[in-house]
């Protein structure tokens, strides 16, 4: 007798473990669905102008050999980082000055990308300038999908 309840019980139990799973799944799918495409109309609605990319563009081939240089000194303070990182043994203050040099590459790279910017701006008619995306350009690679090389 008391075996019935007990079956009954557990069914319930399952089906509503069941339901309770299919509900979590169906609102977090809704959930980041939703997410994916405010941030797919976000970038579309700030894509830079064909003129700005351009603009951009012909900057970043003027000051290509500064651009490559600051990306290989990010590249090579990250491998140093990496290399004191996973040491043996973890020298603490070695991975301090690591991860300073990185921070000082990065900071050098940006710097050399807010110049191109810069000077992009100064080169731009004013409305293409005052319509310069909030967001920004995005990835390099996004915004460099032509070769940046001189002729290229």
């Amino acid at each position: 007798m008391t075996s019935k309840p007990l079956r009954l019980a557990i069914l319930l139990l399952s089906v509503s473990l069941v339901l309770n799973f299919a509900l979590g799944a169906f609102v977090f799918t809704s959930y980041v669905r939703d997410r994916v495409f405010d941030r797919i109309t976000q970038l579309s609605d700030t894509e830079p102008s064909p003129a700005l990319k351009a603009a951009f563009r012909q900057t970043l081939r003027e000051d290509r050999r500064a651009i490559l240089q600051s990306a290989r000194q990010l590249r090579q303070a990250r491998e140093h980082q990496h290399e004191v990182l996973t040491a043996p043994e973890l020298d603490v203050s070695a991975l301090d000055e690591a991860q300073a040099e990185v921070r000082e590459a990065a900071a050098a790279l940006m710097s050399v990308l807010q110049k191109a910017l810069r000077q992009t701006a100064e080169t731009l008619p004013e409305n293409e300038r005052q319509n310069i995306p909030k967001v920004g350009f995005g990835s390099l690679q996004t915004l460099l999908k032509e070769d940046t090389r001189p002729g290229g």
